[in-house]
C-alpha cells in the first residue's frame, strides 16, 4: 500500500458518508448526524479526552484524495476522532440533536483543540481495508478504539464482496419496514442476537416459503415483495425483541428444523402467501417497492373503508405515506404512530409540534431556503415552505390551502399559536379528535416536505 504522512486541517476533512457505522448517508451533514446519533454520549466523551489529553500519537487518521477537490480529503479511518473535533469548533453540526448542548460546551474550550491533524494519505478506501479493519476489535467507553456493531461488521464485509443473507435482510428491514426505534436501536447496536437471524435463513423450509436463493450479489426471492416484507419485518423485529405473540422468544423456539417451521407457519397463518408470484428481485435497501408503514403492510390498493377519523385511535392513519429517515425526527414519527391518542394527548400534542417544526427545517435546508433561521418562529418556517412549494410546483394552491389558511387565523387548529399552547400554556387542554384532524388536514403537507 503507497501511503504517505501529512498534517491537514480540520476544515479540510470530510466525513466518510459510506461508514460502516452509520451505514450510506447523502451529505456531510447527514453523516455527522448519524454519528452523533450511533455514538451518543461516546463522541461527547472522546470530544473531552481529546480536549484533556489531545490525539494520541500512536494513531494516524487515515485519509484519501477527493477527485476534484485540491486539498481536501475523505477520511477513511479516524471519522470519530474528525466529527468530534468538527463538533467542538462548530456545535451547530449537532443541532436537533440531544447532545448539541453538550458539545456547546465543550466549545469553551476550543482554542485548545487541535486545528491540524496527522493523517496518513492513501489512494482510496480499498488500499486501506486491512489495517482499519484490525483496530476495531477492543473499546474503552468510547475514548479508544470502538468495536464495530454486528451490522457494521456485516456491512464490512458486504464491502468486500462477502455479503451474506442476514445483512440483505436487515438492510432490506432497515430501509423498507419503518421498524420502531427500539428494533433500530437494537439492530444497530452491539448485542443485536444476528445467529438467530440467520438460524431461521438458513432453514430450508423457511427458504423454500420465502422462494430466497443466493443471487450474484444479493438474497434473492421470487415471491411476492410486500409479502416477504410484512414476514421479514415480523422477523426481525422478534429476534430484536426477543418477543412473540406476547411471549419470550430466544433460540430455543427456532431451534430445530421442525421448530423453525413451527415459527414460520404462525407467520404465514397471520400473512397468508399470495400465489401471484414475482420476478426474481433482489432482496436489499435498495429494492424499489411500495412504502410500508408502521405495521408492515405496503400502501397499494384499499381492501376495506378506512376507519373513521373519530374511530382511529393514534394520530397517524395507516396509510399514512411520509417515512424520515433513521434520527431523532424519524423517533419521534414512530412514537406518534405508536401513542393512542386517548390515553396520551398532552404527549401526542407535544410531539407533533416537535414533529412539524423538524419536518419544516428538514424541507429548509435540503432546498438552502434563505431568508429564514433555526431560530425563527415555527410560523415563519412554515409560510417560506408554502410560498416555496407553491412557486416551485411541489404543491397546488389548493393542495397548500388547509395549511396557509391555519397559518392565517390564530384561532385555527393547526395555527402555531394553537401548537405552541400545546407546549407551553398549563391551562390549555388538547383535544384527542380536533389532534386527529389536524393531522388529516397537514398528512400531505407532511408527506411532501420529507419527500418533496
Amino acid at each position: 500500500m503507497t501511503a504517505r504522512e501529512k498534517e491537514i486541517g480540520i476544515t479540510d476533512l470530510r466525513l466518510d458518508t459510506g461508514n460502516y457505522r452509520t451505514g450510506k448517508q447523502e451529505n456531510q451533514r447527514g453523516a455527522i448526524h448519524a454519528l452523533v446519533e450511533e455514538q451518543r454520549h461516546k463522541l461527547v466523551r472522546l470530544a473531552e479526552d481529546i480536549l484533556d489529553n489531545g490525539l494520541s500519537p500512536l494513531e494516524r487518521v487515515m485519509v484519501s484524495p477527493i477527485n476534484g477537490e485540491k486539498g481536501r480529503f475523505t477520511v477513511i479511518e479516524g471519522n470519530r476522532r474528525v466529527a468530534a473535533l468538527k463538533l467542538v469548533f462548530q456545535p451547530d453540526l449537532a443541532l436537533d440533536t440531544t447532545w448539541r448542548n453538550a458539545f456547546k460546551r465543550l466549545h469553551k474550550r476550543s482554542a485548545e483543540a487541535p486545528k491540524k491533524v496527522r493523517c496518513i494519505v492513501v489512494p482510496n478506501k480499498e488500499a486501506s481495508f486491512l489495517w482499519i479493519q484490525r483496530r476495531h476489535d477492543t473499546g474503552l467507553k468510547g475514548a479508544g478504539m470502538e468495536p464495530w456493531s454486528t451490522i457494521a461488521k456485516y456491512r464490512a464485509d458486504a464491502a468486500r464482496g462477502k455479503s451474506t443473507p442476514a445483512i440483505d435482510v436487515l438492510e432490506f428491514a432497515l430501509a423498507h419496514a419503518q421498524l420502531e426505534a427500539d428494533v433500530q436501536d437494537r439492530i444497530q447496536g452491539q448485542d443485536f442476537p444476528v445467529t438467530n437471524l440467520e438460524r431461521l435463513l438458513d432453514s430450508s423450509y423457511v427458504g423454500e416459503q420465502l422462494d430466497l436463493d443466493r443471487g450474484e450479489r444479493y438474497l434473492t426471492s421470487t415471491a411476492n415483495k410486500k409479502w416477504v416484507l410484512r414476514i421479514i419485518r415480523e422477523i426481525v423485529v422478534a429476534v430484536a425483541r426477543e418477543e412473540f405473540n406476547g411471549k419470550k422468544f430466544s433460540v430455543g423456539d427456532i431451534y430445530t428444523a421442525a421448530d423453525q417451521r413451527s415459527f414460520f407457519q404462525k407467520l404465514a397463518t397471520r400473512y397468508p402467501k399470495p400465489q401471484k408470484s414475482a420476478r426474481r428481485w433482489a432482496i436489499s435497501a435498495e429494492t424499489v417497492l411500495p412504502v410500508a408503514d408502521a405495521a408492515g403492510t405496503a400502501r397499494g390498493k384499499k381492501k376495506g373503508p378506512l376507519a373513521k377519523t373519530s374511530e382511529r385511535k393514534r394520530l397517524i392513519p395507516s396509510k399514512c405515506n411520509v417515512r424520515p429517515p433513521i434520527g431523532r425526527a424519524n423517533d419521534i414519527y414512530l412514537e406518534l404512530r405508536r401513542l393512542e391518542v386517548d390515553t396520551y394527548r398532552n404527549s401526542v400534542a407535544i410531539l407533533l409540534r416537535v414533529f412539524l417544526e423538524f419536518s419544516a427545517e428538514e424541507y429548509l435546508t435540503r432546498y438552502a431556503i434563505a431568508g429564514v433561521t433555526t431560530a425563527d418562529s415555527l410560523n415563519k418556517k412554515l409560510r417560506r415552505v408554502v410560498q416555496h412549494m407553491q412557486a416551485n410546483n411541489v404543491m397546488s394552491k389548493k393542495e397548500l390551502l388547509p395549511v396557509s389558511r391555519a397559518l392565517a387565523d390564530p384561532s385555527s387548529l393547526l395555527s402555531t399559536n394553537t401548537l405552541n399552547a400545546y407546549v407551553h400554556n398549563a391551562r390549555f387542554y388538547p383535544s384527542a379528535s380536533e389532534l386527529k384532524t389536524s393531522w388529516d388536514n397537514l398528512d400531505a403537507f407532511v408527506e411532501r416536505l420529507w419527500h418533496g
